[in-house]
C-alpha cells in the first residue's frame, strides 16, 4: 500500500484548472489594486495641482485688481491735478486780460489827454478855435456865435450850482481846468448832442472844441458865484 494515493489524471487537470484561475484572479486583482492606488495618487496629484493653480490664479487676479485699483487712484490725482492746473491757467488768465485792460485804459486815456493837448495847441497856435489864445483864455467871435447856437450860457447857468459846494477854496486856474474836464466828460441830452454835433459841422471844427465853448461859459459863471475872481471881459 502506498503512502500517497495517485490521483486520477482528470482529477489532476481539473485542480491546475482551478488553482491556476484562482492564482490568475489573484494577480489580476493585485494588478488592478495597483493600477487603483497609482490612479487614485494621480488624481490626488491632479487635485493639488489643480487647487495650487486656482490659488495662484486668484493670487495674480488679486494682484491685477490691485494694480487697477492704484492705476485708477494715479489717474483720480492726474485729473485732479490737471484740472487744478486749469483753475491756475484760468485765474491767471483772469488777472492778465484784467491787467491788460487796465494798462490798455491807461494807455488810452493817456493818448486821449495827449490829443486833447495836442488840438488844443493847434487851435490856440493858428487861432481857429472859438477860444482865443488871449490870456486869460476867452470866447472870440467864432466862440461867441457858436454859445449862441449851443446856449452856452443857459446851459452853464442850469449846471454851475451843482459845482457850488466844490468852489470852496479853489482859485481861478483850477476851476478853468475842471469845467474843461467837466464840459469834456458831462453827459449831455440827445437834444444838446445834436446841436453840438450840427454846431461842430457848420463850422468844421472837432466836437471836443464846441465843449471847450461849454467849459468858458461855465468858467465865468463859477467865477461870479465865487466873488471876487472876476470873468475876463
Amino acid at each position: 500500500m502506498f503512502l500517497f494515493q495517485t490521483v486520477p489524471p482528470s482529477n489532476s487537470i481539473d485542480l491546475v484548472t482551478t488553482w491556476g484561475g484562482v492564482v490568475a484572479f489573484l494577480v489580476l486583482a493585485g494588478g488592478l489594486f495597483a493600477i487603483w492606488r497609482n490612479l487614485g495618487k494621480r488624481t490626488d496629484d491632479l487635485g493639488k495641482e489643480f487647487k495650487a493653480g486656482i490659488t495662484k490664479t486668484e493670487t495674480a487676479i488679486s494682484k491685477t485688481e490691485t494694480a487697477i485699483s492704484k492705476t485708477e487712484m494715479a489717474i483720480s490725482k492726474t485729473e485732479m491735478a490737471i484740472s487744478k492746473t486749469e483753475m491756475a491757467i484760468s485765474k491767471t488768465e483772469t488777472a492778465l486780460s484784467e491787467r491788460i485792460e487796465r494798462v490798455e485804459n491807461r494807455v488810452s486815456d493817456r493818448f486821449t489827454r495827449v490829443e486833447d493837448r495836442l488840438i488844443k495847441a493847434f487851435y490856440a497856435i493858428f487861432g481857429k478855435g472859438p477860444v482865443s489864445s488871449q490870456s486869460p483864455l476867452a470866447l472870440n467871435d467864432l466862440g461867441r456865435a457858436i454859445t449862441q447856437e449851443i446856449q452856452g450860457a443857459k446851459w452853464a447857468s442850469r449846471v454851475a450850482p451843482t459845482l457850488a459846494s466844490w468852489l470852496k477854496g479853489k482859485d481861478a486856474y483850477q476851476i478853468q481846468e475842471h469845467c474843461f474836464e467837466f464840459a469834456e466828460h458831462f453827459t449831455y441830452t440827445d437834444d444838446e448832442l445834436r446841436t453840438i454835433r450840427q454846431s461842430a459841422y457848420d463850422h468844421g471844427l472837432p466836437i471836443e472844441q464846441i465843449h471847450r465853448v461849454f467849459a468858458i461859459e461855465l468858467r465865468d459863471k463859477l467865477l461870479e458865484m465865487a466873488g471876487g475872481l472876476e470873468p475876463p471881459a
